[in-house]
């Protein structure tokens, strides 16, 4: 008996029969169908794959054929490897090789080795003997329908007064119908929503406070605020608080006087008998600039410039006022390169935002 029929009784008995160099028969449970198409009932099976990477050999296939040719293993195990080369060969040309009662192994047009089992043999022990049944559906009767009891008398003396049901799912409608009205009421005449004039989204939520929406200018006409830009302002040095109104005329009753620290020590003269409140002066132009920061309060931007100048920069100062900020640089110079060569020292050390202005 050649080597391929006993692949046949080793699938019987066991689920994975190992060709050495080869590859394996690998046996998975496969449970009964039906085919309505041709009306069958197949029995239970045991699927075959055939899986390439499972080569290494395990002695069940060497042992069974020594068995059942009454040869020692060794023999065997040579009479198995020479077939297998023989498959390998075969399977490279383009050849079917044939498992009686298994199925076919070949390789397809792209090198893939594939298997298809036979259909009609079936693998599965349990299953012996189980042969597919042919079975047609059967036709449902039309039932006839049954015939309804006679109605039961019962006298209206002793009938008792049916008990009513609360319908919840007609309350819950009702009341969210109610609350849609409501609302509906509240949108179209307590907000601007349909109206036309000026909505808010918080309207839209009744229980919120609402926001006014109007705002009505002051009749009186404010005085007008003159601008000292920075101007030299003198004050006696004996005074060191300025007070002044900044409510209007028809307020001045109720309102209570500012008064503005003049700090006049930080900015007096020392020769002089009044303090002049200045802005620093620029102490080049036509120079490429780097600015190091901005600052609205001018006392500020003397603050930073005397961190500035207690760190070594001398020629640190107050550039201008840009828009309403103070803009301090750190240094000057007169040549556009070197200004970008100390930019970069600048923006790792002092500030990562810095950059240069030609004034």
């Amino acid at each position: 008996m050649q080597i391929n029929d006993f692949i046949y009784n080793l699938l019987l008995e066991h689920n994975c029969v190992i060709i050495p160099k080869v590859g394996a028969f690998v046996g998975n449970y496969h449970s009964a169908q039906i085919n309505n198409l041709n009306h069958k009932i197949y029995p239970p099976s045991k699927k075959i794959t055939f899986n390439k990477s499972l080569n290494q050999n395990d002695g069940l296939l060497i042992d069974y054929v020594a068995t059942k040719n009454n040869i020692k293993y060794e023999k065997a195990e040579q009479n198995v490897l020479r077939w297998a080369k023989n498959i390998n060969e075969l399977l490279a040309q383009q050849e079917l090789i044939d498992f009686p009662k298994v199925g076919r192994l070949f390789n397809d047009s792209l090198g893939k080795t594939r298997f298809e089992q036979y259909s009609h043999h079936n693998l599965l022990k349990d299953a012996f003997g189980l042969q597919e049944v042919i079975a047609f559906p059967l036709k449902k009767e039309k039932q006839t329908p049954a015939e309804k009891p006679a109605a039961k008398v019962i006298s209206i003396a002793s009938q008792s007064k049916p008990q009513r049901t609360i319908n919840y799912k007609l309350i819950t409608t009702a009341a969210a119908i109610a609350l849609l009205l409501i609302y509906s009421w509240y949108l179209g005449f307590q907000t601007n929503l349909f109206k036309g004039g000026n909505f808010h989204y918080s309207e839209l939520n009744p229980f919120s406070s609402k926001v006014c929406e109007i705002y009505k200018p002051r009749l009186a006409k404010p005085y007008p605020v003159t601008s000292l830009d920075f101007e030299a302002l003198s004050v006696p040095k004996e005074k060191r608080y300025i007070p002044f109104s900044l409510f209007f005329e028809n307020e001045s009753k109720t309102a209570k006087t500012k008064i503005v620290d003049l700090k006049s020590e930080e900015f007096a003269k020392p020769d002089s008998t009044k303090v002049a409140l200045t802005l620093p002066k620029n102490i080049s132009s036509g120079m490429y600039q780097i600015v190091v920061g901005c600052f609205k309060e001018s006392e500020n931007a003397t603050k930073f410039i005397d961190k500035l100048r207690k760190k070594g920069y001398k020629n640190s100062g107050l550039i201008d006022i840009w828009n309403g900020l103070h803009r301090v640089r750190i240094d000057a110079y007169t040549n556009k390169q070197d200004a970008l060569d100390a930019l970069g020292a600048v923006k790792a050390k002092e500030n990562a935002g810095a950059w240069i202005v030609k004034k």
